[in-house]
């Protein structure tokens, strides 16, 4: 199943958020069952280089339990930069969005369900 990642912060700058965005697509993909790319889009005429959507990533999910291990690594994001938001989107339309305070040592199995259930089933309802 694919997903869109979407990354965002208050407090970042684009080039600082298209770093981390980087950062982050290669800590998934190394520490978790889940391919990470970053979407490539087409690109305006006399642009250079290859456009991409600020704070996207692309995700494979191999297994159905890879959103544990997900988790784990978005857990060592927020505690770097607790402005970070992270928003998924299903092919459906379907979104939910995690931010720090979902990543609470009191909140964090709830938000893995949630999320569990976001993935797994496309007739869940948007948390």
């Amino acid at each position: 199943m694919n997903q869109e990642l979407i990354v965002t912060s208050g407090r970042l700058r684009p080039a600082d958020l298209q770093a981390l965005t980087r950062e982050l697509a290669s800590s998934i993909t190394r520490h978790s069952e889940v391919q990470a790319a970053l979407p490539e889009s087409e690109g305006q005429e006399g642009e250079r280089g290859d456009p991409v959507t600020l704070g996207a990533i692309a995700l494979s999910f191999i297994t159905s339990g890879a959103a544990v291990a997900l988790f784990q690594v978005f857990k060592a994001y927020f505690e770097r930069d607790e402005s970070l938001e992270m928003c998924f989107e299903r092919a459906d339309g379907r979104k939910l969005t995690i931010k720090a305070e979902n990543m609470s040592a009191e909140r964090i199995d709830d938000t893995v369900d949630l999320a569990k259930a976001f993935f797994s089933d496309p007739g869940s309802d948007s948390p």
